[in-house]
């Protein structure tokens, strides 16, 4: 085949690693691991914003993904690889209850404990609304 052009079995990770993000912000959401929600929230928007198939090449360099792109941290970005390579999970272990493809899967519970949460409980009444 033609140099760059994806063979037709090479699997398209775009939509799984949109899944695997997304799944670890919600993750990270839950833990109120702050670094961690904006690192993954980074990865997901960078991701979100290639319009080419990102698949891996038989060289073992993967194809459309900008790897020394300053615009996400190196953290997400070895998450992202180690993904494609297949040495991480799409949903690791202990992650699937939050992996919005999975039939059962509700929106974890937003902490009450957030002060803005606070404030609205406080105020009550009209203020709730708005």
């Amino acid at each position: 085949h033609e140099m760059g052009k994806r063979p037709k079995d090479a699997k398209v990770w775009n939509d799984d690693l949109l899944r695997a993000l997304t799944c670890r912000v919600w993750h990270a959401r839950d833990e109120q691991k702050q670094v961690l929600i904006t690192t993954y929230e980074k990865a997901l928007k960078f991701i979100k914003e290639i319009s080419k198939d990102i698949w891996l090449k038989a060289d073992g360099n993967i194809a459309n993904l900008p790897v020394s792109s300053s615009r996400i941290p190196s953290t997400a970005m070895q998450k992202i690889i180690a993904i494609v390579k297949g040495d991480e999970q799409i949903i690791p272990d202990g992650m699937e209850e939050f992996d919005k493809d999975c039939e059962e899967y509700e929106a974890p519970p937003v902490s009450q404990d957030h002060p803005y949460l606070r404030r609205m409980q406080y105020r009550g009444g009209g203020y709730a609304i708005l």
